[in-house]
This record gives C-alpha cells, structure tokens and sequence, in this order.
C-alpha cells in the first residue's frame, strides 16, 4: 500500500527491503503500491474502488516475467488486469502470505461479519492463480493447507531477513550486563503495533509484578494506545509505560541498544515478528510468546526466551531471571541476526519461489 519511508511497519519494511536486495542482485524490481513519496499518506483516504482501480490498470499494463503479490486483495485486482490485457500470457506469480486477512479483522473485531466472509472469499480466489505461495514460519504453512486447501508443495517457507547495518550494536562496543541505566531502572521495550493481537497489554501487566526499577518502553501506535494507558493507569504502573508513538528507525535502533531486553507478547497470528530479527540485531534479547512464528524465531536460538502466551506472570518471571543474568549474551544475539541477512533470504527467493536462478544473472556482493 504504501513504502515504508511513508508508513513504518513489519510488512512495508519487508517488501522494501526485500526489493531493495533483489535489485541489488540484479534483478530488475518494478514496485506496484498507491501511496508514493508524492501523494503521500493523504492518498489513503482515497476510496477502495480508486484503490482497485489503480492495481487493476497496473496489472493491465505489466510485462513482468514474475508477479510477487503481498496483498491478496490488491494482488487480486492486479492479476485481473494482467488477464483482460492477455488472457494468454504467462507469468510465474508468487504470493507472499503474510496472515489470514480476514482472521485478522475477526480478531480485531472480536466477531464475524459479513465483511470480513467477503474478505475471506477474495483470498480463495487470489490464491488459485498462484503458482507459490511464500511463508515465513511453518505456522503459516499450516493455515495455508488447512485454511485455505493449498497443496503443500506449492508453499515455500523462507523467514524473514534483516538489515544488520542498520540493526546493529551500539559502535562503542559496550556490553550491557543487565541493560540498566545509571540510576539503576532496568528499561523492556517493546516495538509493535498497537493492536489487541499483539499483546501489549500482556506486558503492562507484567510490569505490575516486577521491582520498582523495571520501565516499559513501548513504540508504536494503534486503535489500543487509550486502552494501554488506560490500563497503566488502573493497576498503578503509568509512571513506569512509556507510550512513545511511531518512531523513526535510528530512534527504534537506539531504543533497541538502549534497553535490557524487548518483549513480543504477541496473543495470536504472528507470522514470524520482523522486529525479533531486528532486536537480536542490536545485541538485544528477545523474550516472546511461544506461539506462531514465533517459534520459529527464537526456538533454535535459546528456546527458554519463549513463555507461556496470554500469561503477565510467566513474561514477568522470565523477564526476572534475564536481569538475574540468564540471558544470551550480545555476540551471540548479533551472530542469529546475521544468519539471516537480506542477501542470503532474497538468493532463496531467486532460487526456490522465482525461479529465476538459471535466467538472471545475479550478483554476490
């Protein structure tokens, strides 16, 4: 929808950085999304109809040898122009799955609608025209196969990368032994959108039953941010949430650097959780909920940073024994995050979605 230079955020950064890497290997990119830098966020106040009409007239026009969908319903309407142009043409089309939409609003709603049945029927039918479906953790596999009846063979798992120049420690080498400042607060953050699947209000919680000198530092925005402050507010911790709103990526990186650990206290539909690649980028440990793809995140890496979802006490705990010193150290945070850098995961995008290993000259930087 729009880049994440508009708009911050797991999925924007992903597509951005993905193309990013891909260019830089030599494969040419063509970014189909309604916002631009131009129009910038007041084009999102634009129709749905405009909306699809600018897909459908793209897809019209388009040559390309791969089409890589991150969005059923706009991916739908691009497909559909591709066809009136060219019923016959042949384009290898890949659709990046990053979550059942219509769950989401069921979720986000707490109830069915008839939006949300209309939601779930556009996903079906975007899903029969491709030809592979791109997962990030096998929890998505499955809800693939099981939710929406694709053949297993048709999906391709490849997790997230991440940008280990822009994540990265602080430059003065220091380790933080327990993240504390001078004063002696131990600072959680947590980088996410403030949404009720993501658990937030989980960690707030959690704050209630820590010492006095643990803070939370939230970033991020959303529908919850009055319900987190409210919440704060009711069980005496409001001095110790921050509410910092949407930052800036050198903000978020400092953040990262400056603090004990983060915390992904995610309830449900997690599909892999960007921002655990990006915190164990700056040195800093991760303690999430053991769910999803988050599992896949994390479980290899050090499978004790995953706690009980849905349970302040079991994150509180954890968070405990991690200022007790039971925690990974920096170096190897870093050396997680550099197994997955962009360069190697777009190489298995080429290679296994693509299709374009023997037909593109790629590039090893």
């Amino acid at each position: 929808m729009e880049s994440s230079a508009i708009r911050p955020g797991g999925l924007n950064r992903y597509f951005d950085d993905l193309a990013d890497e891909l260019e830089r290997m030599g494969v040419t990119v063509q970014r189909i999304r309604y916002c631009s830098e131009v129009s910038g966020p007041d084009a999102m106040k634009s129709g749905l109809l405009r909306r699809l009409f600018f897909y459908l007239q793209a897809g019209f026009k388009d040559t390309s040898d791969v089409v890589d969908s991150h969005f059923a319903l706009y991916g739908l309407a691009f497909m559909a122009g591709k066809f009136l142009h060219n019923p016959f043409a042949s384009a290898r089309v890949i659709t990046h799955f990053q979550g059942p939409w219509f769950a989401e609003s069921v979720l986000a709603t707490g109830r069915r609608r008839l939006a949300n049945n209309v939601k779930y029927l556009v996903e079906k039918i975007a899903y029969r025209r491709s030809d592979v479906f791109v997962v990030l953790s096998r929890e998505f596999e499955k809800t693939l196969i099981h939710t929406f009846g694709i053949e297993p063979e048709r999906v391709c798992i490849i997790p997230p990368g991440v940008d280990t120049e822009k994540f990265s420690p602080p430059p003065d080498g220091i380790v933080r032994s327990q993240g504390e400042s001078r004063d002696g607060t131990a600072t959680i953050c947590a980088v996410r959108r403030l949404d009720h699947r993501m658990g937030l209000d989980i960690a707030v919680r959690a704050v209630a039953l820590l010492d006095q000198r643990v803070e939370l530092k939230i970033a991020g925005d959303g529908r919850e941010r009055d319900a987190l402050r409210a919440l704060a507010d009711q069980i005496g911790v409001a001095e110790r949430v921050h509410l910092l709103g949407r930052l800036k990526d050198h903000e978020i990186v400092d953040l990262y650097r400056s603090s004990t650990c983060s915390v992904v206290p995610t309830r449900a539909l997690e599909g892999y959780g960007l921002v655990v690649l990006e915190s164990l980028g700056c040195g800093t440990p991760v303690i999430a909920s053991r769910t999803g793809g988050l599992i896949d995140a994390l479980e290899e890496f050090d499978e004790t940073l995953l706690v009980e979802p849905e349970s302040p006490a079991a994150l509180a705990n954890r968070i405990e024994d991690l200022l007790a010193g039971q925690r990974p150290t920096l170096d190897s945070c870093r050396q997680r995050a550099l197994a997955q850098t962009w360069h190697a995961i777009a190489r298995r995008h080429i290679e296994s979605a693509y299709g374009l290993a023997d037909s593109v000259n790629v590039r090893d930087l």
